[in-house]
């Protein structure tokens, strides 16, 4: 504990020096200050946003909260030729770190306007992200300070959306903020406040994202951000606008979220009743025994993007027995379904979550 905090104190440290000697004679205006929760978001969310604010001429600079190590994904790359190669966590966040980079730099950012803390992706400490904020609030007053959108369906996002939204709002504070919408995929719907950006630099952009399909692993080079989430990697590389919102959308961090699905599946009927994203009941019909189900569950919507999994362990009142339920959701509506109740054998279902209220 005592060396990560001395680790912080140094990065603030350095990163202070470096903001001194760029910005000695400019206004705090120019200043840009973009918070990341991972790897390859800036570029998903807002790559054209950054590249016009280079060429306009702004001090830019980037804070990332964790380097994304803990992704199931670095069991599961595959290379052209088709073998499966598997890294340690540590070797994982390295690759991630180095493939953004090299994004950033055709964005037109040098990797010394970065820095990478390692909080642990899906547990990142919002205190923790507060307090950087504040740092720079503080420093640099009237500055603009970017970071991704509450209505992203990943913890880290909306940790990070909380914690500009508390700092900006808090007295004596001059700054202004934006809410990038990372996970732009079919689900997405704008609200009321989102801006409908159109992409000026598409490609720059694409060059951008080209930096996430290479292959090279003597280089280090895994195409991570590719492989771990295609549907949305397509969808960005394809759409013609950026999403942000000026004002924060969601629910106050004093709050305790609940949110329920109601979910129909060639199994049966059910709902899900979550609670602070972590914690889930489960009441489920199963068509097959005529059996009425309850249960309770946790929630991993940290560990693939876009998809989120829910295992459930419960009673079957018919078969007076314990089940288990794991349940997969895609892009926020496409569920995949194993239950398994004891001492019979397991079935496998697809169908729809729909949402209930929030």
């Amino acid at each position: 504990m005592y060396y990560r905090i001395m680790a912080v104190i140094f990065a603030f440290f350095l990163l202070s020096i470096l903001f001194f000697a760029n910005t000695w004679q400019t206004s705090a205006k120019d200043i840009v200050i973009w918070y990341l929760p991972h790897p390859d978001d800036e570029t998903l969310g807002m790559a054209d946003s950054i590249y016009q604010s280079v060429l306009d001429g702004n001090y830019n600079y980037f804070i990332y909260f964790s380097k994304g190590s803990s992704s199931i994904t670095r069991m599961t790359l595959t290379g052209p030729d088709g073998k499966i190669h598997q890294l340690t966590q540590e070797e994982f966040g390295r690759a991630r770190v180095k493939e953004t980079l090299a994004a950033l730099q055709v964005l037109g950012i040098s990797p010394d306007q970065v820095i990478f803390f390692d909080y642990q992706d899906g547990n990142i400490p919002q205190t923790a992200v507060e307090e950087t904020i504040r740092f720079f609030a503080k420093l640099f007053p009237g500055s603009l300070h970017c970071t991704v959108n509450s209505e992203d369906r990943h913890k880290d996002h909306q940790t990070l959306a909380r914690a500009l939204a508390n700092v900006a709002q808090e007295e004596g504070l001059d700054i202004y903020s934006k809410y990038y919408h990372v996970y732009i995929d079919q689900n997405f719907i704008p609200s009321e406040k989102t801006v409908k950006k159109p992409v000026l630099y598409p490609d720059k952009r694409k060059q951008a994202l080209a930096e996430f399909t290479k292959w090279a692993p003597d280089n280090l080079r895994y195409a991570i951000a590719r492989s771990s989430t295609p549907n949305l990697f397509n969808v960005v590389l394809n759409s013609k606008y950026e999403y942000f919102d000026r004002d924060y959308t969601g629910a106050p961090p004093d709050k305790l979220s609940i949110r329920a699905d109601a979910l129909f599946s060639n199994l049966g009927l059910g709902c899900f009743i979550h609670i602070a994203d972590r914690f889930a009941l489960n009441g489920f019909y199963e068509f097959n025994s005529s059996a009425a189900l309850v249960g309770v569950g946790l929630n991993f919507n940290d560990i693939i993007p876009s998809l989120d999994l829910n295992w459930t362990v419960g009673y079957n009142y018919n078969q007076q027995q314990l089940y288990t339920m794991i349940t997969a959701t895609a892009v926020s509506y496409f569920t995949f379904k194993a239950l398994h109740t004891y001492g019979n054998k397991t079935m496998f279902g697809i169908g729809l979550s729909v949402p209930l209220f929030q």
